[in-house]
């Protein structure tokens, strides 16, 4: 199971480096073209279909992904992939007519003025298309076709960036460029999924089927959305208590902190199909343990580093009426960090205890909710940010503590203590030294260099056990003979 996930996952994080990095790149380009108050239109419509994905086709993708295989025979598998297809297929579509039919109310609602009206026409077309695309592509992870899946990746974000960027860049349409260029990406994206598993759709449906997916997936629901609930209040909370501005400087914040979810997708995308189709193994909580290990070797360094160079980073890269949305980065990190490893605590999904999972994030979402509206008053962003990095905790222990009653996992957290300890003075010390010391530009790059190398090492002593490190030392020193 190890060689295979971290077969996988190296592809995964290939594909994640190419397409998200791309989007990343194109971060200055944009925030020259584009105001602040057009990035939080941009936030909110992408907020409102992270909520519209995760409720609209009532999660049938997670059921595909929790019974696909088991199914016993090719044929088993294509009735219980196009049922869910087609009915993913219907969903989506009556969305869009039922929204695009009462646009002026749904403009009103989320954006706040019909001015925006002409954006929420095409941003509700291009959420439905990537709603279908993203479960076809999907579909291919479930396969473990994780090369097909990263083809699949960097074709779709080609595809969206090229029209993104041409109509924002050269034909200065504004921000519904952004759509257009989903549209365009999940179009192209879609059809390839279609040809990488042409087999497997059919103009099949059974009705047993989709209730058999509905039971397992539909409690998800309300957890998903109590998780987009959780990710994404704090955008709410802040165009309600602040301003749009508010909003897009939170938003450059938030998306240079995804790339933390570099460092993690290559795991996460992996792990998920690898742990259903391998749990019942006896090696395998064992193998799940190291992998965590293993994760966190390579998880925490990055988001020390993203931390640590959060105020360089924008000062390199945006213009400085974007420069104060560093504040936000280190915390942002840390909870996106946290609330992605939920997957290192499968028992709950593999017991099918989907109800405990909507409990989790309700409980989640609600003390997130809570906390945004006690602290953006106080703090601004910053107290938006911290309700966030709470509430991820908050799920990721209740993941833990539940998940081990159903599927134990032998994880060493006294190590993973240390390390986390480690990690977070690092981070903090790094915000208030450099607050009061501000050395010139080339120097002060030096010093955060070392002290991540440093730190790094350290959270790597705590993680490795002591035969995993005499394996590297040999490792290295072979290395060194070599060169």
């Amino acid at each position: 199971m190890i060689r295979q996930l971290f077969k996988d996952s190296s592809i995964y994080t290939i594909s994640a480096l190419l397409t998200s990095g791309l989007s990343i790149v194109l971060v200055p380009f944009y925030t020259r073209v584009l105001s602040p108050s057009e990035y939080g239109i941009i936030d909110l419509l992408l907020v409102f279909g992270s909520f519209v994905n995760v409720s609209i086709a009532l999660e049938i993708s997670q059921a595909v992904a929790r019974f696909y295989p088991d199914e016993p025979g090719e044929k088993d598998k294509a009735l219980l992939f196009s049922t869910a297809f087609w009915f993913t297929c219907g969903t989506y579509v009556l969305f869009a007519i039922v929204i695009l039919l009462f646009c002026n109310f749904f403009s009103q609602l989320i954006l706040s003025s019909l001015k925006w009206k002409p954006i929420m026409k095409v941003g509700i077309c291009a959420i439905s298309c990537n709603g279908i695309y993203t479960f076809m592509q999907s579909q291919l992870r479930w396969q473990l076709n994780s090369r097909k899946f990263a083809v699949n990746s960097i074709v779709f974000m080609l595809a969206n960036i090229s029209c993104a960027s041409y109509l924002i860049l050269w034909k200065k349409v504004g921000a519904v460029g952004v759509f257009y260029g989903q549209i365009s990406g999940a179009t192209v994206g879609g059809i390839l999924s279609w040809y990488f598993n042409r087999n497997g759709y059919k103009f099949l449906f059974s009705v047993a089927s989709l209730k058999k997916m509905l039971n397992f997936s539909a409690p998800l629901v309300p957890s998903s959305i109590s998780v987009m609930v959780a990710q994404y209040i704090d955008r709410i909370a802040l165009r309600n208590l602040m301003s749009l501005r508010e909003v897009g400087l939170y938003g450059i914040g938030f998306r240079i902190s995804s790339i933390i979810n570099l460092t993690m997708t290559g795991f996460r995308s992996a792990i998920v199909p690898l742990t259903y189709t391998h749990h019942k193994n006896p090696s395998t909580p064992f193998e799940m343990e190291r992998i965590f290990r293993f994760f966190l070797i390579i998880a925490m360094p990055a988001c020390m580093g993203l931390s640590i160079f959060a105020h360089e980073i924008l000062e390199v890269f945006v213009p400085k009426n974007y420069a104060s949305a560093w504040s936000v980065i280190p915390i942002i990190s840390t909870a996106t960090l946290l609330a992605n490893m939920y997957v290192f605590a499968p028992g709950l999904a593999i017991a099918n205890k989907t109800k405990l999972v909507m409990l989790i994030s309700i409980l989640a979402a609600l003390i997130n909710t809570l906390l945004n509206f006690v602290l953006i008053p106080i703090l601004g962003m910053v107290g938006a940010a911290s309700a966030t990095l709470i509430g991820s905790l908050v799920s990721f222990l209740l993941y833990v503590i539940w998940g081990q009653r159903y599927y134990r996992l032998p994880y060493q957290w006294s190590k993973i203590i240390k390390a986390s300890c480690l990690a977070l003075i690092i981070i903090v010390g790094n915000l208030f030294l450099f607050s009061v010391v501000r050395p010139n530009f080339g120097l002060l790059i030096f010093i955060k260099t070392v002290i991540i190398i440093i730190a790094s090492c350290g959270t790597s002593l705590f993680l490795l056990q002591r035969n995993e490190f005499e394996w590297l030392q040999r490792k290295v020193k072979l290395f060194t003979r070599i060169s």
